[in-house]
């Protein structure tokens, strides 16, 4: 059985976020290169380089960033 609409939705803006936010300063989880912190061969990118969602749809934006990885590691 499906679930009504009103369970279906929930009546906030939800859209990804996460802890591992990307920045130049040391205490930025991930770095400019998408690198995790600490790691050799671990990046991060898509929604989880931002630590709150937007107002916006976000896909696009997930799109360029793992399409700038991809560029940069096939260099």
């Amino acid at each position: 059985m499906q679930p009504s609409k009103e369970k279906r939705r929930v009546p906030a803006l939800v859209h990804e976020g996460s802890v591992l936010y990307i920045g130049e300063e040391q205490d930025a989880p991930v770095a400019l290169d998408y690198k995790l912190r600490g790691s050799n061969n671990v990046y991060v990118t898509g929604g989880g380089l931002w630590p709150q969602g937007g107002f916006w749809n976000p896909t696009m934006t997930m799109v360029a960033l793992a399409q700038d990885l991809a560029d940069k590691l096939c260099e």
